[in-house]
């Protein structure tokens, strides 16, 4: 007989242990089990990216900051005054 590889048994193993909560529901449009996986983000990439939205944070506090003090004019389409 095929001796199976540890990854196998690893996999099959999750399996079980998956396999109550991913039960296919009456009605679905898939008669097997569907289960998810994901590959795991590398941390460069995931900080970089918190990096990213914190310098645009901080630069979205700046202009608000600027246009309180009116040093930066607001350039948004606005209705004019005799429009009104």
């Amino acid at each position: 007989f095929f001796a199976k590889s540890r990854n196998t048994l690893q996999v099959q193993a999750q399996f079980k242990l998956i396999m109550p909560y991913c039960q296919a529901r009456p009605g679905s449009l898939y008669r097997r089990p569907f289960i998810e996986s994901y590959e795991e983000t590398p941390l460069l990439v995931a900080v970089l990216t918190y990096v990213g939205y914190g310098i645009l944070t901080v630069f979205g506090y700046l202009r608000d900051f600027l246009r309180h003090w009116k040093i930066e004019r607001c350039h948004a389409a606005r209705e004019r005054e005799e429009q009104k």
